[in-house]
Formats: structure tokens, sequence, C-alpha cells
């Protein structure tokens, strides 16, 4: 694992920062994030190939972070005050997730389309722009832009599917 030089650090903080913004609910700040972010991938000593696997295992990391805080504040008040998460882009309608209902839906998102459910991953996670995205996965931003927009559709129908049912 790459040692928490303050260019690191401050690269985290500034992905915490976005996941923040994004998660206006959480109970996590973005230094705490951060610091639980670096221990968890300290912990697992994930071998990190390159700067964009390393981002990509730092949003999944606090992927995992936020989910595992949601899961114990919603075992605590036994149903109540779900945590949720944004889903949107600049000139998109926002869809708004619970966020252990967006990581379930992720993992089946992931079974038909892994890249679509690490674009969601980066943007949501990470808090990535399309264009970082991009580079992070090695494809084009037009690829990028399909994939979330597939992901969405995806998401919306699974949503509009769990709320009918």
């Amino acid at each position: 694992m790459e040692p928490l030089t303050p260019e690191v650090y401050e690269h985290l903080k500034a992905m915490a920062l976005r996941v923040h913004r994004r998660n206006p609910g959480s109970t996590v700040s973005a230094t705490e994030l951060v610091h639980e972010a670096w221990l968890k991938m300290e912990r697992s000593a994930a071998e990190v190939e390159n700067s964009s696997h390393y981002v990509r295992v730092a949003a999944r990391a606090m992927r995992q972070i936020l989910v595992d805080r949601a899961r114990s504040r919603k075992a605590l008040r036994r149903g109540g005050d779900q945590v949720r998460t944004t889903l949107s882009q600049k000139g998109e309608p926002a869809v708004v997730l619970d966020l252990l209902v967006l990581d379930e839906l992720l993992r089946e998102l992931a079974e038909g389309s892994e890249r679509a459910s690490q674009v969601v991953e980066l943007r949501v996670f990470a808090g990535l722009t399309a264009q970082e995205i991009a580079e992070q996965l090695g494809v084009s931003r037009r690829t990028v832009t399909l994939d979330w927009r597939f992901a969405r559709a995806f998401l919306e129908k699974r949503v509009k599917r769990g709320s009918e049912g």
C-alpha cells in the first residue's frame, strides 16, 4: 500500500469531501471518512497496481464504510431514518436512494455490467467526474456517459419495481 504522504492524504480528502457533499445525511465527516478508508486499505494490504487502481480501492473502502455506518444506524433505529444518497449529474433530475438499497443494487448491477457498477461507485463514492472516471477505467468519456445512463436506468427501474411490490 502506498504510504500516506501529504499528497495522498489531500487526494483522499478531496474524494471524501465530494462524497460528503453527495451524502448530506451521512453521520461521518470527510476527515473521518479519509481516516477510516486509509485504515481499511492498510488492513486489507491490497497490492495497488497504479494510481487508477488506488482510486478504485479507495472508492470501494469509502463505499463499505458508508454502507456499514448506514447498516449500524438502521439497526439502532429499527428501520427509521434511512441514510440516503443522490444519483445525479448536472442537468439531470436527482434520484435519491437509500444507501443500503444502492449497495445491494450495485452488487446486482455488477453481475451484468461490472464497468457500469464501477462508474456508479466512482461517481457516488469517490465523487469523480465523467472525465476522471474515464481516465481511471481507461475508457472514453462517452463510454462512461453511456454506462452512467445505463446504470441510472437500471437503478431507477429496480427502485420503482421495489416500491410497487
